[in-house]
């Protein structure tokens, strides 16, 4: 698609403008997001699997993608698994919200 404005001259500066994330960046942060909302799913047992993720140190690998603390996710995991309710689900939401911001920061 060409980018030129109604007289026809080029409206590009040559730089992208689009971003294009690393694959295996974006799947790490899509996978550590989706598993902390899992913390409050209204399954039982999605929570139970989410819980496990943290507490089985399987999500250290993926942290070290996305470049953040394993042992400081895993602390406020264990402070989100002591609450329940909207307090949980809060508890999650800003965990998910400042994982999202390193994410754009990379």
């Amino acid at each position: 698609m060409p980018m030129t404005d109604k007289s026809k001259r080029s409206t590009s500066n040559g730089a992208l403008t689009v971003r294009i994330p690393d694959p295996q960046l974006k799947l790490a942060v899509s996978l550590v997001k989706t598993t902390l909302r899992d913390l409050y799913d209204n399954d039982q047992q999605i929570q139970w699997d989410a819980a496990y993720f943290f507490v089985s140190d399987q999500h250290i690998m993926w942290c070290q993608i996305i470049g953040v603390d394993h042992e400081h996710l895993k602390k406020a995991v264990g402070c989100v698994l002591r609450e329940k309710g909207a307090r949980r689900r809060r508890m999650v939401g800003d965990l998910v919200t400042k994982l999202k911001q390193i994410f754009e920061e990379n």
